[in-house]
């Protein structure tokens, strides 16, 4: 990995070992486990409904929100110790347990109202069984965190592809006997099974309920300032989704939804790959803050090479997609698809600025820059829910890069980070966006053309125009990710 590989002199050079494994078998096992899952999730798509997509949308943002107070900033603050303590980790896991029952009661409490809020009384019997199922989380934070403390990626990787593919599995053998929604909440109850079962096996980690908590002040007071920022983070990951359920209506919301995983499936297992390995080895720099400096710098670069041309080049082609793999009466989705994919590359790249600063321990400084964020997007998606799905989907991606913008100008000033580093992805996005424009244009003159054929065109143009200009400025670069990789 070819950030890792000039690190400055006095870095261990066990951490690049270590990051360029973890990355490379995360990658590998990821990949085979997505390709098997994205052939079914077409499935699934194909045989479900937009209300059924709207549904589980809406109840995974009430469950997630009990998430985030009973998981969210547990396992950072166990992997910034460093340390496997059996009475720290059972602290943890009880404030966990307990806080993910409260909120589990609470959700299932409220989730009659929740359905005749949306007037959707298939809602209410969702929210329960999510509710009970998330309880689940509470056991994922040791082991999850004892294996990001020893970059045992690898164990980690395989331990999440199974439970993708077993998921997968349960979604369509339960979608094809026709049970709708129903299919993709047991998919998710099937992958946190699967995944607690396997990294208690392979992290073997010791805890349990305890009522000591001596010592567990500023490991507790560390989580609960992430939390903060997890809350806020929130409020503006799932606005779009509570307010178009809301506004639009529960079908529109699924399409909006489909669109979402669409246009991110390439690349988002990829981020949770980046920021498992990026935040233990900056946890690992966090004495040496040049290398973490220039850690940063070169992680952006890296997602900013990869990640703008496969998003633009997944908006290029939408609507063939649309209509080649799921069918038309997804059309709806391209349009969103299209304008979505503009974000994701700020998306990942505000993630890897997230660990960073988490890992140079300053959480308050992320506290304030997702305070910023989550004011500015849910005041405008207020606003663009009311109109149509596509203002709101435009408008998120704006509201979106205008913040990102803004944070970048706080780590220059407050973080002392050089213009190079704030600015290393704007070559990238500017390459990517010339290509995107060149698709476009492109795209006019081969309407008539067979959908398949059109999607190979477009591709292959598309690398026509990516890998010479590529080649001229990240030549380098990307020779040292293969000698890395190899």
């Amino acid at each position: 990995m070819f950030f890792l590989r000039i690190l400055p002199k006095d870095t261990d050079m066990s951490l690049k070992n270590k990051v360029i494994s973890g990355l490379k078998w995360s990658i590998i096992t990821k990949l085979i486990a997505q390709l098997f899952s994205w052939i079914s999730t077409f499935f699934v798509i194909r045989m479900l409904s937009p209300e059924d997509y709207g549904i589980m949308a809406l109840a995974m943002a009430f469950v997630l929100f009990g998430n985030l107070f009973s998981s969210g900033g547990f396992i950072t603050a166990i992997v910034k110790t460093q340390s496997k303590n059996y009475l720290q980790a059972s602290q943890m896991f009880t404030v966990s347990l307990v806080v993910n029952i409260i909120i589990a009661f609470l959700v299932i409490f409220s989730s009659e109202y929740i359905s005749v809020f949306y007037s959707n009384p298939k809602l209410e019997a969702v929210l329960f069984v999510m509710a009970i199922a998330s309880i689940l989380n509470s056991f994922l934070i040791i082991p999850s965190s004892y294996l990001d403390i020893d970059m045992n990626f690898k164990a980690k990787a395989l331990c999440d592809s199974v439970g993708s593919i077993v998921s997968a599995i349960v979604a369509l053998v339960i979608a094809y006997h026709g049970l709708e929604f129903w299919a993709l909440v047991y998919s998710f109850i099937a992958q946190m099974l699967v995944r607690v079962t396997l990294y208690h096996g392979v992290a073997k980690s010791r805890y349990f309920i305890t009522l000591d908590f001596k010592g567990a002040t500023s490991v507790l007071k560390f989580a609960y300032t992430n939390q903060l920022n997890s809350i806020l983070w929130f409020g503006y990951n799932q606005i779009d989704n509570i307010l178009i359920g809301k506004f639009l209506g529960i079908n529109l919301l699924g399409i909006y939804n489909v669109a979402k995983d669409i246009a991110s499936l390439p690349m988002m297992k990829v981020t949770v790959i980046l920021n498992q390995v990026g935040f233990s080895a900056f946890a690992s720099l966090n004495e040496d803050e040049s290398a973490a400096r220039y850690y940063l710098e070169r992680s952006l670069t890296l997602i900013a090479i990869f990640a703008f041309p496969v998003f633009l080049g997944i908006s290029s082609i939408s609507e063939e997609i649309i209509l080649l793999v799921i069918g038309d009466k997804w059309l709806e989705a391209a349009p969103i698809i299209s304008v979505l994919c503009f974000v994701f590359p700020f998306r990942m790249m505000s993630a890897n600025i997230q660990i960073y600063v988490n890992a140079l321990n300053k959480p308050k400084f992320n506290v304030q820059n997702t305070l910023i964020m989550s004011i500015t997007l849910i005041t405008l998606m207020i606003w663009a829910t009311q109109i149509s799905l596509f203002v709101t989907a435009l408008t998120w991606v704006m509201g979106f890069v205008l913040v990102f913008l803004i944070v970048l100008l706080r780590l220059k000033y407050n973080l002392a980070l050089t213009k190079s580093t704030t600015l290393v992805w704007v070559r990238s996005a500017f390459i990517s966006f010339i290509m995107w424009i060149v698709l476009y244009i492109e795209g006019r003159y081969l309407l008539n053309l067979n959908l398949f054929l059109m999607i190979i065109i477009k591709v292959i143009s598309g690398i026509i125009i990516i890998v010479p200009v590529y080649y001229k400025f990240y030549g380098t670069e990307l020779k040292s990710i293969l000698k890395s990789t190899g």
